[in-house]
């Protein structure tokens, strides 16, 4: 798995201060859906390709490092697909997982492999919290 390029741009204010600089591409296991979306598409077996300029906010619940960063941008686009309906939420369990996938094939060291369990496990009850208000709201 190749990591993603992308470059921290500190703007005052920023809710995603970190912005793609090279178009990636993952396969995601998710097949059977085709949504196209201005700056990323997931084809109908299940290839993501996030295109130069996406910008995120990182890891959301879980501290920012060098083995978060690349797992953080595949993740929020799955987020924002099952939030937003584009695919079945039942895939958000199926983003947290290759969440925590990629945190350890990008760690650096034993220490950051170690670490990958507890930041999915803030991915996830993060995720949880998330639903229950959405759900509270409708």
């Amino acid at each position: 798995m190749k990591r993603p390029q992308s470059y921290y741009d500190p703007v005052a204010n920023n809710p995603k201060p970190y912005r793609l600089l090279k178009d990636y591409t993952i396969s995601t296991g998710i097949i059977g859906h085709t949504v196209y979306a201005p700056l990323y598409t997931l084809k109908l077996d299940g290839t993501l390709v996030i295109q130069m300029g996406f910008r995120w906010d990182g890891a959301t619940g879980a501290i920012d490092g060098h083995s978060v960063l690349p797992a953080s941008l595949v993740h929020d686009v799955l987020c924002e697909l099952t939030n937003n309906g584009r695919i079945p939420y039942k895939y958000r369990r199926h983003a947290d997982r290759l969440f925590r996938r990629q945190c350890i094939t990008f760690a650096t060291s034993p220490f950051g492999r170690a670490w990958a369990w507890p930041r999915w496990a803030m991915v996830r009850i993060y995720s949880e919290k998330n639903r229950a208000i959405r759900k509270w709201l409708s």
